[in-house]
C-alpha cells in the first residue's frame, strides 16, 4: 500500500466517522428538551457540580459514590456567567450529548480491532443512532462518560504494546469514578493482561506499575470522598448492598425462600429487559451475530480478545443483577454492553453485505433503515417534552399558591422551582425550600395523613391523574381528584384544565376548620 492510497484511506473513513457524529449530534438536537429542568439523579450531579464550582472544593452533604462526572462537570459550570439555572442544565445536557456523540470514535477504534475499518464504522454508527443512547444522553447523568472510558480502557487493554495497558488501567480508574462499578473493570483487564502478555519480559513488574496508574489516579479522589462524605464509595458502598440484603432478608414477613425469589425474580427481570433493548436495532442483527461467530468459529473462543470481551460482558453485567434484586428496574443498567453488541451487529452486517454486488448501495440503504427505526422508536417511546414542559409550568403556579403540599407524580418539578426562586448561582443548603414537600404513608388515607401533618407545615393536596392505586394512599389521592365534592373540607382552587393542558392536576386548599 503506498503512502497516498493510505491517506486517502484515512481520510475517507474519517471523513464517514464524522458523518456518523454530526447524524448522531443531529438527531439529539431535535429531541433536545430545552428550557425544561433536569430532574432525578441528573438534578443530584447538578447541585453536587454547582457546589464544588462555587466553594472551590468538594462539597460535604453528599452521599452518593459517583462524583467523578459532577466533578468534571463543575469545571465548565465555574467557566459559565448566567444567573439563569436552566442555562447550567443546558449545558450539562449539552455535555452529555457531546460526549454520547463522541463515543463514536472509540467504538470505532474496538471496531477495527476485530473487522476492517469501513465496517467498524458502521458498528460505531448502530451506536450513536440507537434510541436508547438518545434518549440517556439528554439526563445529563454518568452514563455517557462511563460508557466512553469503559470502551477506551476496553481499547487500550487490546493494543500490541504492554505500553498501552498503563493507558487502559488509568482509564478504568477514571470510569470507576464516574460509576464505582467501574472498579470491576480491572477483572477483564487483568485477564486480558496475561493473556495476552505472558511472554513478555518483567510481566509482573509492569502489570503493578498499571495497577500503581490506577491506585494513582483513584485514591486522592477516594480520600477526597472519605473527608467529605465519611465514606469512600467503594468498599463502604459494597458493604451498604450486602447489609440491604440481609435486612431485607430479616423481615419477620420473609420466608426462608427469600433468596430463592429474589433471585428467580431477578433473573426474570435481567432477561425481559435484556430483550426488550434489542429493539429496535439489536433484535435482528445480535441472535444472527451470535450464530455465525459460533457456525464459523470466525475466532477462537480461547482467543484472548474474545475472553476479554466476554469477561467485560459478564463482570459488567453484575450491576445490573444487582439493581434489578434491589428493585430498580433501569434499562440503564446494561446500556455498558451496547459496545459489545454493536461488534456482535458488525459480523451480521458483514455477512449480509458481501452477498452483495453493490455494497455501498446496500450500506445506505441499512444506515437509513437504522435511523428510521431509530426515529420512530424515539417518537414513540422517546421524551415527553411537551408532558415535562406541562409539568414544571404546573410547578410554578403550585409554588405561587400554597405553602406545603403533600407528594405526588411530578414532585420533582416543585424542587426545580425552589431554584428558580431564588439568586443564582448559589450553593444547595442556601436554597428555601418553599413550598414544603410533605411525605406520605402508603397506608393511611388522605384524611389521616392531613391530620397527621396539620402542624407540619400541610396547607394544600395536590392530586394528579398519574397516580397509581398501589397503596390507600394513592387509591384515596385518585378519588379526590375524581369526586372532589366527596371531601367538603378541600376547597379546589387550581385546575390545570383551565390552562388547557393534557397534564391534569389539581390544588386544594385544606380547611381545617371543618375536620373535626
Amino acid at each position: 500500500m503506498n503512502a497516498s492510497y493510505a491517506v486517502r484511506i484515512i481520510e475517507k473513513t474519517s471523513l464517514f466517522l464524522l458523518l456518523a457524529i454530526v447524524c448522531g449530534l443531529i438527531i439529539r438536537l431535535l429531541y433536545f428538551p430545552y428550557n425544561i429542568p433536569i430532574i432525578l439523579d441528573g438534578s443530584l450531579y447538578f447541585w453536587y457540580a454547582i457546589d464544588t464550582s462555587l466553594l472551590g472544593h468538594l462539597p460535604t452533604g453528599y452521599d452518593f459514590p459517583n462524583n467523578g462526572w459532577p466533578s468534571f462537570l463543575s469545571i465548565f459550570f465555574s467557566l459559565l456567567k448566567s444567573q439563569n439555572f436552566l442555562d447550567f442544565m443546558h449545558l450539562q445536557r449539552m455535555l452529555t450529548v457531546v460526549i454520547s456523540s463522541l463515543t463514536a470514535i472509540p467504538i470505532y477504534l474496538l471496531g477495527t480491532r476485530f473487522f476492517e475499518k469501513k465496517y467498524a464504522i458502521i458498528g460505531a454508527f448502530i451506536f450513536i443512532v440507537d434510541p436508547r443512547i438518545v434518549i440517556n444522553s439528554l439526563l445529563g447523568v454518568t452514563d455517557t462518560s462511563f460508557i466512553l472510558l469503559a470502551v477506551l480502557s476496553l481499547f487500550f487493554i487490546l493494543g500490541k504494546d504492554t505500553r498501552y495497558s498503563f493507558i487502559a488501567f488509568g482509564l478504568a480508574a477514571l470510569a470507576a469514578l464516574t460509576r464505582y462499578e467501574g472498579i470491576l473493570l480491572l477483572v477483564p483487564l487483568s485477564v486480558s493482561y496475561f493473556m495476552r502478555f505472558r511472554k513478555e519480559n518483567k510481566l509482573i513488574l509492569k502489570y503493578f506499575i498499571a495497577i500503581g496508574i490506577f491506585a494513582i489516579v483513584l485514591l486522592p479522589i477516594t480520600y477526597e470522598r472519605v473527608q467529605t462524605m465519611g465514606k469512600d464509595g467503594f468498599i463502604s458502598h459494597i458493604s451498604a448492598a450486602t447489609k440491604a440484603h440481609q435486612y431485607i432478608s430479616e423481615y419477620p414477613e420473609n420466608d426462608s425462600d427469600y433468596y430463592k425469589k429474589t433471585t428467580i425474580q431477578t433473573i426474570k427481570i435481567f432477561f425481559s429487559y435484556l430483550g426488550w433493548i434489542m429493539i429496535p436495532t439489536f433484535a435482528f442483527f445480535v441472535p444472527i451475530g451470535i450464530i455465525i461467530f459460533f457456525r464459523k468459529k470466525l475466532q477462537k473462543i480461547t482467543d484472548p480478545r474474545i475472553v476479554t470481551i466476554i469477561l467485560f460482558c459478564i463482570v459488567m453485567l453484575f450491576p445490573a443483577l444487582y439493581a434489578y434484586s434491589r428493585g430498580y428496574q433501569e434499562t440503564r443498567y446494561l446500556y455498558i454492553i451496547f459496545p459489545i453488541l454493536c461488534l456482535l451487529s458488525i459480523i451480521t452486517l458483514r455477512e449480509f453485505i458481501h452477498k452483495f454486488t453493490n455494497q455501498k448501495l446496500i450500506v445506505i440503504v441499512i444506515c437509513i433503515g437504522i435511523i428510521s427505526a431509530s426515529i420512530t422508536y424515539l417518537d414513540i417511546r422517546g421524551p415527553n417534552t411537551d408532558h415535562e414542559r406541562e409539568s414544571f409550568e404546573v410547578a410554578q403556579k403550585i409554588s405561587k399558591i400554597s405553602r406545603g403540599i403533600n407528594q405526588f407524580s411530578e414532585i420533582e418539578y416543585i424542587k426545580s422551582i425552589y431554584i428558580l426562586n431564588q439568586n443564582f448561582p448559589t450553593i444547595k443548603k442556601s436554597i428555601l425550600e418553599s413550598p414544603k414537600i410533605i411525605t406520605y404513608s402508603n397506608e393511611e388515607t388522605i384524611l389521616e395523613f392531613i391530620k397527621k401533618n396539620q402542624n407540619d407545615g400541610l396547607t394544600h393536596i395536590v392530586s394528579d391523574n398519574l397516580f397509581g392505586t398501589n397503596s390507600k394512599i394513592e387509591r384515596s389521592l385518585n378519588d379526590v381528584f375524581l369526586y372532589e365534592e366527596k371531601y367538603p373540607y378541600l376547597k379546589k382552587i387550581y385546575d390545570s384544565d383551565q390552562d388547557e393542558y393534557h397534564y391534569r392536576v389539581k390544588v386544594f386548599e385544606i380547611d381545617y376548620r371543618m375536620i373535626s
